[in-house]
């Protein structure tokens, strides 16, 4: 960029590099680019690297991240939340309690996951706990008969694993997408709004109900946007 275009790289363009290299697993090379590049005190390289540590269950790489944050951003959820999922995800109860309890001391609430959903010009607001069960309990005998396993290690509490497969059904996307499908007029692509990035489970999930429902979804979770048509998503399954 320097050399040949006359372009000097911002953090932007340094955390997209971060980004390639973390998502391909290769964080041996981050760690090493992160300190030449002298982009250790920039909170946009560590959420990506975080991100990534996640995706591919890093713990050491990922704890060292979250602390980078603790001290970057005090006060930003994200990072507490982050580091108690993937403690959670290798059973680590204790240390995702640690957690919650560091965050009860610093006066940090995790934001309510909620979506938003338009339909015949109204919009409607949900959280977890609104119940639309009828038409999710049909969605998921028609996904039981294309196939769908539930991918209960995105439920991150330690419960049975029924327990698991119900609580990823109450996501506010799923209660929202319900509601689209009883009310809006066939045929008619439905658009739902999420102020937290869509889990692995309800990706593939809107991807199947796509399919065999034969609409088009589109999702704009804090990320990026999920266009779902007949059983794919734009986004390629990388986000």
């Amino acid at each position: 960029m320097s050399k040949v275009y006359g372009i000097t790289p911002s953090l932007e363009h340094y955390a997209c590099v971060v980004n390639i290299l973390s998502r391909a697993g290769q964080f041996d090379e981050v760690e090493a680019f992160i300190k030449e590049q002298k982009l250790s005190t920039h909170a946009l390289i560590w959420e990506t690297v975080l991100g990534a540590c996640k995706l591919h269950g890093n713990l050491d790489l990922g704890e060292t991240a979250a602390r980078k944050l603790f001290e970057l951003q005090p006060k930003e959820d994200s990072a507490y939340v982050f580091l108690s999922n993937i403690f959670a995800s290798k059973g680590r109860w204790d240390d995702v309690q640690k957690i919650r309890v560091l965050m009860s001391e610093e006066g940090i609430k995790k934001e309510p996951g909620c979506s938003w959903v338009g339909v015949d010009g109204q919009v409607h607001v949900f959280v977890s706990q609104e119940q639309i069960y009828a038409k999710l309990q049909d969605l998921k005998q028609r996904l039981s008969f294309s196939g769908y396993i539930p991918k209960t290690e995105n439920v991150l509490h330690n419960i049975s694993s029924r327990e698991k497969i119900e609580h990823l059904w109450h996501h506010s996307e799923r209660l929202a997408l319900g509601l689209a499908l009883i009310s809006a007029s066939p045929g008619m692509p439905i658009r739902i709004f999420k102020n937290l990035r869509i889990c692995e489970d309800c990706h593939e999930v809107m991807k199947v109900i796509s399919y065999v429902t034969s609409r088009e979804i589109v999702i704009r979770d804090f990320k990026r946007f999920h266009h779902f048509k007949l059983g794919s998503c734009s986004c390629q399954d990388s986000w």
